[in-house]
């Protein structure tokens, strides 16, 4: 029903208010880029689900007031999302929320990619030491170079997803994470600390602690963390909730099987591969259920299929001009990256 897709993240509407946190349907204008995106995902959809239009008037104010007035015209428009009880207009505002930073981060790597400056020779020079005297001194310069601009986008990666997956999981079931010092899940043997629980869940049908991995590998931990893991289910248990583990992959190894072994020993939940998603998307409902299948699902499981053989990768070549870095993938087409002329400036985080 909701008819949203890659034409909202690439489209006029998103390029607008990224340059200039101003609503591209009824330009309202906001000083915080979070607002602004939020405002402008519910003008878009409710514009599109009710049919009626979204006028400057209708839109003027607060941005928390114009979600609310595109988030009713929405619920208006949309039958299957619980009509106006609460847990519709939750869902609606998780939906919103989920989706808005999702978009934000996107664009945000767009800019850390278009910007992320290259290392200087000072900075990895010491590392040669390693590898001196086995390689060309040029080719080497230049493999650290790429090594370290490589790394800096992963890390940066990994710190942007963090924002949205797991977030967005939580959303989805309703939950919230809590942190180790805040957790009511103890560790054994030392109550005065706590462990940090990926989701919290509690209705009036019971409780639950999920623990979201996307894969278990048979070199998942170290000893000491591995063991953590294991205690994880029976500290959950002694706390008084379900422990419940949720695993993406589906590719069966000997920590996997020790890790659901532990789960089940504390009469908790497994759900592994397909049954995972599907857990997931029959708890949430079917608004967010939609969100999960189309923003995590999708192309999570895409990127699992075409997992490459880590013993016989394919040929991978980087080429750099004044404007652009081209990754070039033997059998696939090349991945362009637009750069800034000013390769140094950073991407700062606005709130």
């Amino acid at each position: 029903m909701l008819l949203l897709g890659w034409e909202m993240l690439t489209g006029s509407v998103w390029r607008h208010w990224h340059r200039d946190r101003r609503c591209g349907i009824c330009q309202s204008s906001y000083g915080i880029r979070r607002t602004a995106v939020v405002h402008t995902v519910g003008c878009v959809m409710a514009r599109r689900l009710s049919g009626e239009a979204v006028l400057p008037l209708a839109c003027g104010g607060s941005g928390q007031t114009s979600h609310r007035a595109q988030s009713q015209a929405l619920l208006r428009a949309s039958s299957w999302c619980g009509g106006t009880t609460e847990r519709g207009h939750e869902d609606i505002d998780t939906y919103f929320r989920c989706l808005a930073e999702l978009h934000k981060r996107r664009l945000r790597y767009e800019g850390i990619l278009a910007s992320q400056a290259f290392p200087l020779m000072e900075q990895v020079g010491p590392r040669a030491m390693l590898q001196y005297g086995h390689a060309d001194p040029g080719a080497l310069a230049v493999l650290l170079t790429w090594r370290k601009w490589i790394y800096d986008i992963d890390n940066r990666a990994a710190q942007e997803t963090g924002y949205v997956f797991e977030p967005a999981l939580v959303g989805a079931l309703g939950g919230a994470d809590v942190s180790a010092s805040a957790s009511p899940v103890k560790r054994r043997g030392d109550a005065s600390r706590g462990r940090q629980v990926d989701c919290l869940l509690e209705t009036a049908e019971g409780r639950w602690a999920y623990e979201f991995k996307i894969r278990v590998t048979i070199a998942a931990s170290g000893q000491g963390r591995w063991a953590e893991e294991l205690s994880f289910p029976g500290e959950a248990r002694a706390a008084g909730y379900v422990p419940v583990l949720v695993v993406f992959d589906a590719t069966e190894n000997e920590k996997l099987g020790q890790l659901s072994q532990a789960y089940r020993a504390a009469q908790g939940e497994t759900y592994i591969g397909q049954d995972a998603w599907q857990h997931i998307e029959q708890r949430s409902g079917p608004t967010m259920a939609l969100f999960v299948e189309k923003y995590l699902r999708q192309p999570l499981t895409l990127l699992l299929e075409h997992e490459p053989d880590r013993y016989a990768l394919p040929s991978i070549e980087f080429s750099m001009t004044d404007e652009r870095i081209i990754v070039s993938i033997e059998g696939r087409l090349p991945i362009i990256i637009d750069r800034e002329r000013n390769h140094g400036r950073l991407v700062e985080d606005e709130e």
